[in-house]
């Protein structure tokens, strides 16, 4: 499993189909294809019924789905601090300030 594959599954979950996934991913349908065959290999789990062309959830394909979501969050996070970081916009910064100034003078800045 990798992390491409993973967006794959994502974006087949937000939009409903392989192809326009394919689409978001600059990818053909088969290629989408073969990397959604990919991700239900290496995790050993059926993720969609296949119907009539049609991809429909499993249970299963449902309580990945969750987890990638929680995952995705995660990665979104890292690259926000990441781009603070190298930006430095993140950080922390310690002030000592007399009791009679905090309350007034500290709150605005």
């Amino acid at each position: 499993m990798n992390l491409r594959h993973v967006e794959l599954f994502r974006h087949i979950m937000k939009f409903g189909t392989l192809t326009q996934a394919g689409e978001i991913m600059a990818i053909s349908q088969p290629a989408a294809s073969k990397m959604l065959f990919q991700l239900e290999r290496s995790t050993g789990i059926t993720l969609f019924q296949r119907t009539k062309g049609r991809l429909k959830p499993t249970r299963d394909g449902e309580l990945f789905f969750a987890e990638v979501q929680r995952t995705w969050e995660s990665i979104e996070r890292l690259e926000r601090m990441s781009k603070d970081i190298s930006q430095m916009r993140f950080g922390r910064l310690n002030l000592g300030v007399k009791p009679a100034l905090a309350g007034t003078l500290m709150p605005p800045l």
